[in-house]
């Protein structure tokens, strides 16, 4: 089983380092997340400062539209409807994270290696939940967003 580390690096630094991968999937997640990446109509690279991303070891969805052979950006749904889909159609592990103009803190990057326990990982923190079961009063506001776009994609 890959670490979370070697799925983002495989699924998104390995196509957003113009250098390639250093082989150390910790060092390229950093260098990923926090360098400037080549965004649709903008004149000057840009970095991560808003949006969401999906990233499997198959590849990445991006909110911002990131220019890159293997990222899919430009995805203009909401995060929780992305990652609500994501997990109602779960397939391989993936890494579902927020991104703010915080810098991303590595040690709140988690992988997602079964819905029944969801991680949805932010610049300052990271959710956890059954993405199965239904939201109580206690859950966390992601948990009630993105479960009610799962029941959403279930009626059709």
């Amino acid at each position: 089983m890959n670490s979370v580390f070697e799925i983002i690096a495989q699924g998104f630094a390995a196509h957003v380092l113009p250098d390639g991968l250093s082989g150390d999937p910790i060092r390229d997640t950093a260098r990923a997340f926090n360098m400037n990446h080549t965004v649709a109509g903008k004149k000057k690279p840009c970095r991560l400062t808003y949006g969401w991303a999906v990233i499997k070891a198959s590849g990445a969805v991006c909110q911002i539209d990131i220019v890159a052979p293997g990222v899919r950006g430009g995805d203009a749904r909401q995060w929780s409807e992305a990652f609500a889909d994501e997990l109602g159609h779960f397939e391989e592990p993936a890494v579902f994270i927020t991104f703010t103009k915080s810098t991303v803190n590595l040690d709140n990057v988690f992988a997602t290696y079964d819905p029944r326990v969801a991680r949805i990982c932010g610049p300052d923190k990271c959710d956890t939940f059954d993405a199965t079961a239904e939201p109580t009063k206690e859950s966390t506001p992601a948990h009630r967003k993105i479960h009610a776009h799962m029941r959403k994609l279930k009626q059709g």
